[in-house]
């Protein structure tokens, strides 16, 4: 009988997993991106995202976990470093041109542009617009928070690759990052880290084979069709008590405060290292006011999200960090507000006109930071 159960169970498992293979292959990540209204006139948009996909193999890197392997194509390419190709002006390479930094993460990167239109290339085309020489380099990585920035921002002085101008280009990761794990100030998907360690550590066999029968089981098709199954069915009882969470309103502060920390810490550094920054806040799809069809679409997917998203970027409004910043903070979360056409083909990333849009409210303040007028 133990044999009949275990061989019914392992065809039963089988049989949904083929269900839910061809399930989950009607969302198409691919067409929907590719699909958004805000890349009409865009023939190059599916090799982009073609591309994208391809080069989407992060590897290894110590202290801020991971950047991105090399790779070479017509849109996306990324050095042995990890470093995503920048638009350079002829003269980039010239012993008085400026080294400007610009960190962030998946938006700096340019998630949805191709390397000569990602906010960092747009800016350094800005830049030679104005005659001002300059090279500029992407040290964007998708999912980055500010620490993450922070420590590729050290790994590089400590390698003597002093800029003279760090731009940082932040808000939805360190928002997003507190949503997901109700706290502040820690990487994406840490818990994922944790539990990976603790897999491998050889001096906690026992948990670490409870933890492996626990992921394993946590994969199975036959427990989400028994999760599916029960959340339909109607509840009866009291609720079992909730792990306390910190609330909304509180969280949002922390954000403020943590992002406040990092500020302070790159103002010591530009102290220490003899070199200028700035840093803008930057715009999601949940400023605009008015949405075009794909962007509603992407609005109503994240709801629960955009509620915190609003009350983390009201917090920073209303601790007056840029009034307070003496010039180095500038808040570009509305610049978007008003606009009634397509601009985000997710919650926060957006078509490459857009990219323009961003680098052509940065280039006065980056200007500035560069003592030019």
């Amino acid at each position: 009988m133990l044999g009949i159960t275990l061989a019914l169970v392992i065809v039963a498992e089988l049989a949904l997993r083929i269900v839910y293979h061809f399930r989950d292959e009607k969302i198409d990540l691919f067409a929907y991106k590719t699909s958004a209204d805000c890349f009409k006139n865009s023939p190059w948009v599916a090799d982009y995202f073609h591309e994208d996909h391809q080069a989407a193999i992060l590897e290894w890197h110590s202290y801020v976990y991971w950047r991105l392997r090399p790779y070479h194509g017509r849109y996306v390419n990324v050095d042995n470093d990890g470093i995503r190709r920048t638009w350079q002006s002829p003269d980039s390479a010239a012993a008085d041109a400026f080294n400007v930094f610009i960190l962030g993460g998946s938006t700096t990167w340019g998630n949805g542009s191709r390397d000569l239109h990602t906010v960092p290339s747009e800016l350094s085309r800005l830049l030679h617009e104005r005659g001002v020489k300059a090279r500029v380099t992407n040290f964007g990585e998708s999912g980055y928070v500010s620490m993450q920035e922070l420590i590729t921002l050290e790994l590089q002085l400590r390698k003597g690759n002093i800029p003279d101008l760090v731009v940082c280009y932040d808000g939805v990761n360190d928002t997003y990052a507190a949503w997901q794990q109700n706290r502040a100030g820690i990487p994406q998907n840490e818990a994922a880290r944790v539990r990976e360690f603790n897999m491998t550590n050889p001096k906690r066999r026992a948990e670490r084979t409870q933890l492996l029968v626990k992921e394993y089981a946590s994969n199975l098709a036959l427990r989400r069709f028994a999760k599916a199954i029960v959340n339909k069915l109607p509840k009866r009882g009291a609720a079992p008590p909730a792990v306390e969470a910190i609330p909304d309103d509180i969280l949002a502060q922390n954000v403020v405060e943590t992002y406040r920390g990092h500020m302070e810490l790159v103002r010591s550094l530009a102290d220490r290292y003899d070199f200028n920054y700035v840093f803008f806040w930057q715009p999601n799809l949940f400023e605009k006011k008015a949405y075009s069809p794909r962007e509603q679409v992407q609005a109503d997917i994240m709801k629960t999200e955009g509620v915190f998203f609003r009350k983390t970027y009201d917090a920073v409004r209303a601790a007056g960090v840029e009034a307070a910043s003496d010039g180095h903070f500038h808040d570009l979360s509305t610049i978007f507000a008003e606009e009634t056409g397509p601009v985000y083909f997710d919650f926060c990333h957006m078509a490459e006109e857009g990219n323009h849009v961003v680098a052509s409210h940065m280039i006065d303040p980056v200007l500035e930071a560069l003592n030019i007028h």
